[in-house]
């Protein structure tokens, strides 16, 4: 299988441990913080990583994947009270249906990408098949695996100003 490491993080930034040195916003809770990033920047970044896995479902043709490993975090209400605006309806409603082994359709990725990377909920999402995956880490690293090799996804997720990297998800 094909895997890679996609983040907003350039590689030129990490020691030779491939730990990343540059200080910078790692959370939608930074937001305000010492870093200035805004409600604006940061859906910017946000909306890289959907489409990054979007492009990856419409070139395998995946248009399901299923959630595994669920996990809800605690508090989540409390960013839906801080961010409204960010949160229709269908997203709350979809986050408080969600469970394990739950199907979803490319809208329904969506958004459990972007509950992801707000860190509302954890899981991992797999293709029927097995052929695709789609595993978050912290602080905004994203993990794609694919049984084909995909190279013209990966220069299109790299010209949205994302980075690639070979590499196998710790999540596997």
């Amino acid at each position: 299988m094909f895997q890679w490491q996609i983040t907003k993080y350039n590689p030129k930034y990490r020691d030779e441990r491939g730990f990343y040195t540059k200080d910078e916003w790692t959370s939608i809770s930074d937001i305000g913080s010492v870093y200035k990033i805004t409600l604006v920047d940061y859906l910017t970044v946000e909306d890289k990583y959907v489409e990054a896995v979007m492009y990856f479902m419409e070139h395998l043709k995946v248009n399901n994947m299923i959630i595994r490993t669920f996990e809800k975090r605690s508090g989540f209400d409390k960013q839906i009270k801080k961010f409204p605006e960010i949160y229709p309806q269908e997203m709350v409603s979809l986050l408080s249906s969600v469970h394990e082994n739950l199907v979803l359709d490319q809208r329904q990725v969506m958004m459990i990408c972007r509950l992801i990377l707000r860190e509302d909920m954890w899981c991992k999402l797999i293709s029927a098949d097995s052929n695709f995956f789609v595993h978050f880490g912290y602080d905004y690293y994203m993990y794609i695996g694919s049984t084909k090799k995909c190279t013209e996804i990966v220069s299109r997720i790299e010209k949205t100003g994302l980075f690639v990297e070979k590499f196998e998800s710790p999540y596997n």
